[in-house]
């Protein structure tokens, strides 16, 4: 993979726009937003449309950004972590049942901790179909029907990337703050960076002056999967909140962001990339997240030297959404 390193950081923008561009927007994808942060300052953010766009977009509309939410509910555990609310090695299933009115169908799930419900290493299945192919579910009945299926493996054995997960620890945040879990969010992370436009979006909603992502007629997926994947922000203030993480912002000690960003678990048979507390670890040295749904590819990446860069793009191109951190690589350099 290229190298991330910046060193003089002198990149062409119109250049960097045209390749990013050319790449989504170019081969059939409605709109792409990116913003280009560094040490709490834009240095660059645009946006680009197809004439078949469903709505005016701008550099500050909002996009669904995905399961880059999760880093965002990554953030919070963790302050709740450092404020002594949460413990890491907390075992939160048997409460999650409780409050949902049943009793876990596998008893390993007792002894499943906050760190492996961070990490994807539950044993928890992946619960794609639960998430994406139930209309008509509610967001509690989904929960239900994951405790009720017998764990994929044990507990912190292997990987197995899961939206379930962090829709627990959304959760979770919610009940040790006596708030909704996007209510807490707000005010442990968004608010505190000033960044206060962030919005839980709906699969079929639109509010004016945000992207229209096209989505399939009769699903429910962004109503499901609450903390997993259900905000929807700009590609700024997604860039914006990186930044933040990465400069240590929020926390009292770099020891919280530090373990968030070392690798706990390795990716699903792919040496391109490990995975952390909440933040995937690239092998060229970029951490981040991505983030995929129905009309949305998203990535937001800190880079060797400081700087980071989100790609928001709305459509299906590219189909791969890790192919954006090559681009971005490319189009910093200009090629």
């Amino acid at each position: 993979m290229p190298t991330t390193t910046l060193p003089d950081f002198s990149v062409d923008w119109k250049a960097f726009d045209f390749i990013i561009a050319s790449e989504t927007v170019g081969r059939g994808s409605d709109d792409v937003q990116v913003a280009v942060v560094r040490n709490g300052r834009i240095l660059h953010r645009s946006t680009t449309s197809s004439p078949t766009s469903l709505a005016e977009v701008t550099d500050s509309s909002r996009f669904r950004i995905a399961s880059i939410s999760k880093l965002v509910t990554a953030y919070a555990v963790m302050r709740l972590v450092e404020d002594g609310r949460i413990e890491l090695d907390d075992m939160p299933l048997k409460e999650a049942a409780g409050r949902l009115g049943m009793s876990l169908a596998d008893p390993r799930m007792e002894s499943i901790t906050v760190q492996q419900l961070l990490s994807h290493t539950s044993g928890i299945g992946s619960s794609s179909d639960v998430f994406f192919d139930s209309p008509g579910t509610t967001s509690d009945d989904a929960l239900r029907t994951v405790l009720s299926t017998p764990l994929a493996s044990d507990p912190g054995r292997k990987f197995e990337y899961s939206n379930a997960n962090f829709v627990i620890l959304g959760r979770l945040i919610g009940w040790r703050s006596e708030q909704s879990w996007d209510a807490a969010t707000r005010n442990l992370v968004l608010e505190p960076l000033g960044l206060r436009d962030w919005i839980v979006g709906t699969t079929t909603g639109h509010e004016e002056g945000d992207a229209q992502h096209r989505s399939k007629e009769g699903r429910n997926y962004m109503e499901l999967l609450e903390a997993s994947g259900a905000w929807l922000a700009s590609a700024s203030d997604v860039a914006l909140l990186v930044d933040a993480l990465s400069r240590d912002e929020l926390f009292r000690t770099p020891a919280p962001a530090n373990l968030m960003r070392t690798p706990s678990s390795s990716g699903p048979d792919d040496e391109n990339w490990e995975y952390g507390l909440g933040v995937r670890i690239f092998a060229n040295g970029a951490w981040g997240h991505s983030g995929t749904l129905e009309s949305a590819h998203d990535m937001v990446v800190k880079l060797d030297g400081g700087t980071v860069v989100a790609v928001f793009v709305n459509g299906e191109e590219p189909s791969d959404t890790d192919a954006l951190l090559d681009l971005i690589v490319r189009a910093l350099a200009g090629r």
